[in-house]
C-alpha cells in the first residue's frame, strides 16, 4: 500500500498527466529502487532500473510498435512483443537504435524470453509462436524465413527467422524524432499492414456458403477443403436439412458453435450412431485403408454420390 501511495503521489506531480513513459519509469523505480537520475526539465527525479526482470518498458514499447504498424489485435499481445524483441536481440537496457539483425530459431527465441525477460513458457508454446505470431510477421513483411537458406523445408529443426531490411531500418528509429515519419514512409511503401494482412488472407481464403445464405471464409488447407466438401456435397445428399452445430479451423476454432444443442443432442436419443470417415480423394483414402474400422462408412469427396460400407448392420444411405 505504501508503494502504491508513493507511485500515485509522484504521478500527480507530472506536468502531463498521461505521460505513460514517465509513469512507467516511476512504477519501475518503486519496484526496483536501483538508481535515481533526473534533469532540469523534470519536476521530479525519475528512477532508472537495472533489473531486466521488471520488463514493463520494452515489452510495452514493442506492443505499441506492433499496434502502430497495424497488426491485428491478436498479434499485439505480450508473447508477440517478446517475439519481436527476440528478433531484435533487444534486452531491457539496450536502446532500439542498437538493434542487431541475426537469424534465430523459435527455440532460441524462447530461451531469449527466459534469459532477458524472465518469461518461461511450456515447450509446446513454440507451435503457438510459429502459427500465431511468426506466421503473421511473415505475412506483413516484418520477418524473412530462412534468409540464410530459402530452400530449407519449413518443418526443418533448423528453420530460422530474421528481420527484413525494411523492418530493421524502421525499428531502429523508434524513440527518435524521425519515428513517425519513418512509420509513414514504411506504411506508404508497404501499405497498411493490417489491410495488407486482410487482403492476403482474403485472396487465399476458402469460401463457404451455408444453406441459409451465410458466407464464411476458411483458412487454406486440405482439412478445410474437406470440411467445405462435407457441407456442400455430402450434406445435401446424405443429410438433407441437417443443422451445422460445430465448424472451426485454425484461425477460428468456434466459427459455428451451438453449445447447448451439442450438450443435449444425444441425451434422449435411441438411434444407433453411424461413424463415417471422409476423404478428399482416393489417394488419401488408400493411405488410411488399413486403419478404417469395420461397421463404419467412408465418403470420398471426388465421388460425392457414393459411399463405401464396411460391413455391419448400421448403414447410412442416400437421403430420399
Amino acid at each position: 500500500m505504501e508503494e502504491l501511495i508513493r507511485i500515485g503521489q509522484q504521478v500527480e506531480t507530472l506536468k502531463v498527466k498521461q505521460d505513460f513513459d514517465k509513469t512507467e519509469r516511476i512504477v519501475m523505480g518503486e519496484l526496483g529502487k536501483d538508481l535515481i537520475v533526473g534533469n532540469e526539465e523534470d519536476d521530479i527525479q525519475l528512477p532508472i532500473l537495472q533489473d531486466s526482470r521488471i520488463s514493463m518498458g520494452k515489452i510495452q514499447e514493442a506492443q505499441r510498435i506492433l499496434q502502430e504498424l497495424g497488426l491485428p489485435p491478436a498479434q499485439q499481445n505480450e508473447i508477440s512483443a517478446l517475439t519481436l524483441l527476440a528478433l531484435c536481440n533487444l534486452s531491457e537496457t539496450v536502446p532500439w537504435t542498437n538493434i542487431s539483425k541475426e537469424t534465430i530459431t523459435i527455440h532460441n527465441m524462447m530461451g531469449f524470453m527466459k534469459q532477458h525477460y524472465g518469461r518461461i513458457y511450456a515447450e509446446n508454446t513454440r507451435e503457438v509462436v510459429r502459427r500465431q505470431v511468426i506466421h503473421q510477421f511473415e505475412q506483413v513483411r516484418i520477418v524473412d524465413r530462412n534468409p540464410d537458406d530459402p530452400t530449407r523445408p519449413t518443418n526443418s529443426p533448423n528453420t530460422c527467422y530474421a528481420l527484413t531490411e525494411d523492418a530493421l531500418d524502421l525499428l531502429r528509429q523508434y524513440g527518435t524524432q524521425t519515428w513517425e515519419d519513418t512509420v509513414t514512409y514504411f506504411l506508404e511503401k508497404h501499405g497498411a499492414l493490417w489491410e495488407h494482412y486482410q487482403r492476403s488472407r482474403q485472396s487465399v481464403a476458402l469460401p463457404l456458403k451455408l444453406a441459409d445464405g451465410q458466407q464464411l471464409y476458411l483458412t487454406p488447407g486440405k482439412h478445410n477443403k474437406l470440411q467445405i466438401a462435407i457441407i456442400e456435397k455430402f450434406g445435401p445428399r446424405f443429410a438433407a436439412n441437417a443443422i451445422i452445430l460445430y465448424l472451426g479451423d485454425a484461425a477460428n476454432k468456434f466459427m459455428i458453435y451451438e453449445r447447448e444443442r451439442l450438450e443435449q443432442l444425444l441425451k434422449e436419443c435411441t438411434a444407433k450412431r453411424v461413424y463415417l470417415s471422409a476423404f478428399l480423394d482416393f489417394a488419401e483414402f488408400r493411405r488410411h485403408t488399413p486403419h478404417i474400422a469395420w461397421e463404419t462408412e467412408v465418403w470420398i469427396a471426388e465421388i460425392p454420390e457414393h459411399m463405401i460400407h464396411y460391413n455391419g448392420e448400421k448403414f447410412l444411405g442416400p437421403y430420399e
